[in-house]
């Protein structure tokens, strides 16, 4: 584990090593007694097994026992998924598996992170499409801040077709490959980020406006260097696109810093387009470039990721209000 860089460790990963000390005690015990093992050994299994056993059984006259196991929150999505004929659909992590695997029907169901990027985590590329039937949303899921984002499903595919209320999660209903989770993936598609919403090492949301939900991420100290903002790691094909950067600020230079589009690699950046960002007298300005994205020599060509970095300059006011990507081609 401490040679796996990618792995989030938590303490149910640590079972086995807290185990350890226990088996090491018995491979001790069966080393000393030798031929005298045996019997202690089995009685103390036949123990443990019998403690086991009368949890069982309490635990059965509790709750009864049932041949099966069928909630109503599953018999519930079946039935709305069965009179629409609908079979793909995504859903947060800790929804996913155990839906998929207690439904009576055979249903994919991919999981998906809050923003509807793909979770590829422990899970088959089988589950993956361009586009899918239904999205089920619980409200408080296991795990916090899993739940799927109902604002940018709206905006991405408008409202559902029909929801449908199954116990604490709700069953949005968009119709056979109607609805996409990736937010570009045909020509013509586009998605806009809003300032806040990009990750950043140097800045802090600013509300511009109390009416309305424009926010910027503007630089913390004045004196302070480094990107503003970055991401959004967005997966696009291969293709022409175009992208704006909404922004404000000003500075004692002639440019507040740098901005670049680059294609993140496992083992390096590549950068494919950068330039200046113009110092402003008042109000707000806007850089409009264009890139291209090649498959050569890369391995998944169908999901290529690409941030597009805002570098500020020390001594430059600046805020990035809003990133816009189109495919054009």
């Amino acid at each position: 584990m401490l040679f796996t860089i990618t792995l989030p460790v938590t303490s149910r990963y640590l079972i086995a090593t807290f185990f350890w000390p226990v088996i090491v005690v018995f491979i001790f015990l069966r080393h000393r007694l030798e031929q005298h093992f045996f019997v202690p050994a089995t009685l103390l299994s036949l123990l443990a097994v019998g403690l086991m056993g009368l949890s069982s059984h309490r635990l059965m006259e509790a709750n009864g026992l049932r041949g099966d196991y069928y909630p109503e929150e599953i018999s519930c999505i079946n039935d709305a998924l069965e009179r629409e004929n609908l079979s793909n659909g995504i859903a947060q992590y800790w929804d996913a598996k155990p839906i998929q695997m207690f439904s009576r029907r055979k249903i994919q169901i991919a999981q998906h992170l809050e923003n509807l990027e793909e979770m590829r985590w422990i899970t088959s590329e089988g589950y993956f499409r361009e586009r899918y039937d239904f999205a089920i949303i619980t409200e408080k899921p296991l795990g916090g801040n899993y739940r799927l984002s109902t604002d940018i499903l709206a905006r991405l595919n408008g409202e559902p077709q029909r929801i449908t209320r199954c116990g604490k999660r709700s069953l949005y209903l968009y119709g056979k490959n109607k609805l996409r989770a990736r937010k570009i993936i045909r020509v013509g598609d586009s998605y806009t980020w809003g300032g806040c919403a990009l990750p950043t090492t140097i800045g802090v949301p600013v509300v511009i406006d109390e009416k309305t939900p424009v926010c910027e991420m503007r630089k913390k100290e004045l004196s302070s260097t480094g990107h503003l903002t970055y991401g959004p790691y967005e997966h696009l094909p291969p293709g022409k696109y175009l992208f704006e950067i909404v922004y404000s600020g000003s500075g004692p230079e002639e440019t507040l810093g740098e901005w670049d589009v680059v294609l993140a690699l496992p083992k390096e950046a590549r950068v494919l387009e950068k330039g200046a960002i113009p110092a402003l007298i008042s109000g707000e300005g806007k850089i409009v470039g264009t890139f291209v994205l090649e498959a050569d020599g890369v391995r998944k060509p169908d999901r290529l990721r690409v941030e597009i970095r805002a570098f500020a300059h020390a001594h430059a006011s600046l805020g990035i209000r809003s990133l816009h990507i189109r495919r054009e081609g």
